[in-house]
């Protein structure tokens, strides 16, 4: 996973963020159905992604996807840069960041 994170964070520098931070989310749901106190079903549901937030000419910009290969990932980087530039081009007041 780390491998991953670093790839969307180099992407998204190298598409001119100036800043980027990556979030892997993991997911794990189990419903349990019981009538009259007898189980009357259960699943379990498993979801995991990355999500990809960046600012760019002051404005935030993101994306996420579902797939965790490289190509993927190359693109939700690509496509929250891109986000935030369109977000720049309308924003009233630039994003300021802290040190």
């Amino acid at each position: 996973m780390k491998d991953l994170a670093y790839r969307a964070l180099e992407t998204a520098r190298g598409r001119g963020a100036d800043y980027v931070d990556v979030r892997f989310v993991h997911n794990q749901t189990e419903d349990l159905l019981v009538k009259n106190g007898a189980l009357g079903s259960a699943e379990s549901f498993e979801t995991r992604g990355l999500g990809i937030r960046v600012l760019k000419d002051g404005a935030w910009g993101f994306a996420s996807t579902d797939r965790l290969n490289a190509d993927s990932i190359d693109r939700a980087a690509a496509r929250a840069v891109e986000v935030a530039k369109a977000s720049a081009r309308v924003m009233d007041e630039a994003v300021d960041v802290a040190a």
